[in-house]
């Protein structure tokens, strides 16, 4: 019996078929390689940033090639996703992450009123502070654009 995990699973589809279409979105495409490539990039964007295989990241995304992209990188990296609903209310918000406890928070622009909102004022692992980054940072491999948030 063969063992078929996500992280190999898309990087052997970019093998196979690597201009094909993985993501279509409102006129925006992706392909198998372009979302192997950037998923690879943004694992070991986190990893250099300190994020351990078993950390949790949490994302406030809507549904975007954004959160694809973060959902490979987490299966290749072995962070658990956790995925937040951009329709929950600031004190919902903030009390998933305070129980979570994510080592980053990565929130795209469109959602970056509540993010704030939301921000936890509990650190994970002995005071490591969660951050909150825009889609563009994760979409740029966890650039500059990923601030600590006071917490």
């Amino acid at each position: 019996m063969s063992l078929h995990t996500l992280g190999p699973w898309i990087r052997n589809s970019a093998r196979r078929t690597p201009a094909r279409i993985a993501i279509d979105y409102l006129g925006r495409e992706l392909t198998y390689a372009e979302l192997d490539r950037r998923s690879d990039a943004l694992a070991a964007a986190l990893l250099e940033r300190g994020l351990r295989r078993g950390d949790r990241l949490a994302t406030l995304t809507g549904n975007s090639p954004e959160h694809v992209i973060a959902f490979f990188a987490c299966a290749k990296a072995g962070f658990m996703l956790l995925p937040l609903n951009w329709r929950l209310a600031a004190p919902e918000l903030r009390y998933q992450l305070e129980d979570a406890e994510p080592a980053l928070f990565l929130a795209e622009d469109e959602y970056a009123e509540l993010a704030a909102v939301g921000t936890y004022s509990r650190c994970s692992r002995g005071g490591r502070a969660a951050r909150s980054c825009s889609s563009e940072a994760s979409s740029r491999h966890a650039s500059s654009r990923c601030s600590p948030k006071s917490v």
